[in-house]
Parts: structure tokens; C-alpha cells; sequence
């Protein structure tokens, strides 16, 4: 089986899980771009900021997804080695299924079949792996590697591919 290694890149810095979510979530979610703020509530968060950090990560997704369909059916993301957290997976995570449940969402609007479920293994408190079903059928498998790395994997890599694609 072969993968594909992509850097994030030094231009795309995730500084905590909790402004990764929450951006995420707002522009996914509500589209409102005037209510983004931390989780801790100390501070706003730059709109434009926010709105280029999506973009950048973003295009990332669709280089790898474009890179993959030609060398296999895993993608293996680099994270920081000194983030133990959820942060940079949940990221991965956060961005794929919104874009493979919008994905369906459209090839599907009529019959609104769409079922996520996960399941979540954590060892002390370090999440490492995710999987997200349609159907009850098992679409993306999400894995921590280690403390530096992160697997995806899908049954499905060319639907994978075509939703990240054309986001």
C-alpha cells in the first residue's frame, strides 16, 4: 500500500484546537463571519486571519487529495512532534467529513441519507484514530501515528478525493 507524505507548511500555523474548531465550525456551520472568539473568551479572533487560515488549509487538502488519487489510497499527514494534543488531528478530522458530508449533501440532496458515526479511541486523552461511516458503511478511517504523524485512509478514496477536490 502506498502513501503520500505532505508538510503542513510553515505558513499554516494552528495555535490551539479550540480557535481551529471554532473557526471551522462558524464558517462551516453559521457562515457568519462577524462571530468568531476563542473558547477561553480572552480575545477575538482576526476574521481575515481566520479566513486565510481556512483557505490555506484548504488548498492543502486538495494538493494532497490531487497527489493521492495518483500514489494510493493513504494519505499520511506530518504534525508537530511537541503536539500531544487533539489539535492538529482534529483538524484533519473537522475538514474532511465537513467536505465529504457536503459532498454527499449535494449528490444526495433529495434522499438526505447522510449518517456519521465515530468512534473515538483516546489513551490519555491523545486521540488516535476516528472513523466516519455513511451508511453504516465505514468511509474514512482517521489515525494517529505515533506523536507525529497522521494516517487517512478510505474504502472510498476517489469519492474522498472528488468531495475534497471540488469543495
Amino acid at each position: 500500500m502506498k502513501s503520500l507524505c505532505l508538510s503542513w507548511g510553515h505558513d499554516i500555523e494552528i495555535t490551539s484546537v479550540e480557535h481551529a474548531f471554532l473557526i471551522l465550525f462558524y464558517l462551516y456551520r453559521e457562515k457568519d463571519m462577524h462571530s468568531y472568539m476563542c473558547l477561553d473568551k480572552r480575545k477575538l479572533i482576526d476574521i481575515e486571519k481566520a479566513t486565510k487560515f481556512y483557505q490555506k488549509i484548504i488548498l492543502l487538502f486538495k494538493e494532497a487529495a490531487l497527489c493521492a488519487s495518483r500514489v494510493g489510497d493513504v494519505i499520511i499527514f506530518p504534525v508537530k512532534t511537541d503536539d500531544l494534543s487533539t489539535g492538529q488531528i482534529g483538524v484533519v478530522s473537522v475538514i474532511l467529513n465537513s467536505m465529504f458530508k457536503m459532498h454527499l449533501e449535494y449528490r444526495n440532496e433529495a434522499e438526505q441519507r447522510i449518517i456519521q458515526s465515530y468512534t473515538i479511541h483516546k489513551t490519555n486523552n491523545i486521540l488516535y484514530s476516528e472513523t466516519v461511516k455513511f451508511e453504516n458503511e465505514e468511509i474514512i478511517q482517521i489515525e494517529r501515528m505515533g506523536h507525529n504523524m497522521v494516517k487517512i485512509e478510505s474504502k472510498d478514496l476517489p469519492l474522498l478525493i472528488r468531495s475534497i477536490v471540488t469543495y
